[in-house]
């Protein structure tokens, strides 16, 4: 993740430098070696950041499937979801603005520190009752970046395809800079909710040893 967030950064300031080009392009002519330089590394990068996030996205639910048919396993029970559910409820377009949430709520509630202390557990009803409000906003906020990062790169995707004029390309390059950014500080707030509310907390032990006495 951490990879693929520098490599979007990056990606997002070659386009940043393509942009500005085409902006003094207006007025005089640009250096043709310079814009060559410009648009190479334009394509390296954002060709290896497409890449690190594909490659954080298939980690992801692989890690998915993995967390949460252990996580059951702990309750005696049997993940309701299959992989093939997993995998076309994360890649399929449109699906995939609603269906990771789900899957992370019900994986959330099976850890103890994301449960209300005001109910027993197991419970027979659904899972999601059983979040706490922390847990519960803070899932909430990453489904609302998820949708909005994913509804901006749908975007990115069809005005640089549709893109029949210099204006509307120079449009599509600002929102490939803007999508850039917003996939680096969405990769930011996974992995802080992935170490906030995925990770088991360590057990304080106390520093006092008792030894015995002859």
């Amino acid at each position: 993740m951490i990879i693929a967030m520098v490599l979007l950064i990056l990606a997002a300031a070659a386009e940043i430098w393509v942009y500005a080009l085409l902006i003094a392009n207006r007025t005089e002519p640009v250096n043709r070696t310079h814009a060559a330089i410009a648009i190479g590394i334009n394509l390296v990068v954002g060709i290896a950041s497409l890449l690190a996030v594909v490659a954080v996205f298939a980690t992801m639910i692989a890690w998915l499937r993995e967390e949460r048919v252990d996580r059951y396993r702990r309750d005696d029970r049997v993940d309701p979801r299959g992989r093939w559910q997993l995998v076309v409820g994360c890649v399929v377009p449109v699906l995939n603005l609603a269906w990771p949430a789900a899957f992370f709520h019900e994986l959330a509630a099976r850890y103890p520190d994301n449960r209300r202390t005001d109910v027993q557990w197991p419970m027979p009803g659904d899972d999601l009752e059983v979040l706490s409000p922390r847990c519960s906003r803070i899932l909430r906020r990453w489904w609302v970046g998820w949708v909005a990062v994913s509804v901006l790169a749908y975007l990115t995707v069809l005005v640089r395809w549709c893109a029949d004029s210099v204006q509307w390309a120079a449009n599509g390059v600002w929102l490939t800079a803007a999508s850039d950014l917003a996939g680096a500080a969405f990769l930011a707030g996974t992995l802080w909710v992935l170490n906030r509310l995925f990770t088991e907390r360590a057990v304080e032990v106390p520093a006092t040893r008792w030894l015995a006495v002859a």
